[in-house]
C-alpha cells in the first residue's frame, strides 16, 4: 500500500493518521508457506514530519497458522507489535539504515513485512509437554505409544561400542 505523504513532507511538525486493513500478498509466499497468513493485516498510527524525517509509529494485528515444530499439528496464533520506523527521502545521502521514500509517497507493505517477520517465533510449539513423532514409524507420541528402538547405533560409530569397556 501506498501513502500519499506530500501534504506532510514538507511541513515539520505535521503528521498523518493512517489505518491500513488488507491481505498482503506477498507475505506467504515470503515465507514459503510455513506461516499462512489468511487474516488481514491490520495497522492503525500515523507518520510524522520530524526535522525532515517522517517517523512512522503504531501498532500492527494479525493472525497466522504454523504447524508445531515437534508434532505438526496446527496451531493459530496472533501477532500484535508495535511499530516505529524512519523514512528519509531517497535523494538524501544519509549512513544510517532507515526504509527511503521517493516521489511523494512511503510503501507501507514493507515496513509491515519486516516487522512481521522479525517477531515470528524460530520454532512454535503446541505445548512445552508436547512429545514429538517418533523418527521411525511416525506415530505421534503425544496420543499413541511406539516400540520403535531408540538405542540403534550409526553404523560409522559401530567401532567405538565398546571403547570404554575393559
Amino acid at each position: 500500500m501506498k501513502v500519499d505523504i506530500s501534504g506532510i513532507e514538507k511541513t515539520d511538525g505535521s503528521s498523518l493518521q493512517i489505518e491500513y486493513n488488507s491481505l498482503i500478498e506477498d507475505l506467504n509466499s515470503i515465507l514459503d508457506h510455513e506461516f499462512l497468513f489468511n487474516a488481514p493485516v491490520e495497522f492503525n498510527g500515523s507518520v510524522a514530519n520530524v526535522g525532515g524525517v517522517l517517523k512512522l509509529n503504531g501498532r500492527l494485528k494479525t493472525d497466522y497458522t504454523v504447524g508445531c515444530y515437534r508434532c505438526l499439528k496446527e496451531i493459530h496464533d496472533k501477532l500484535d507489535l508495535l511499530i516505529c520506523e524512519e523514512f528519509v527521502n531517497a535523494g538524501e545521502n544519509m549512513n544510517v539504515e532507515v526504509y527511503t521514500y521517493e516521489g511523494g509517497f512511503i510503501e507501507l507493505d514493507k515496513v509491515l513485512i519486516d516487522n512481521i517477520i522479525l517477531n515470528l517465533p524460530m520454532k512454535k510449539m503446541c505445548s512445552e509437554e508436547c512429545k514429538g513423532i517418533c523418527p521411525t514409524c511416525g506415530a505421534d507420541l503425544n496420543h499413541n505409544e511406539c516400540n520403535c528402538r531408540t538405542d540403534a547405533i550409526h553404523p560409522g560409530m559401530e567401532a567405538l561400542k565398546n571403547f570404554f569397556n575393559n
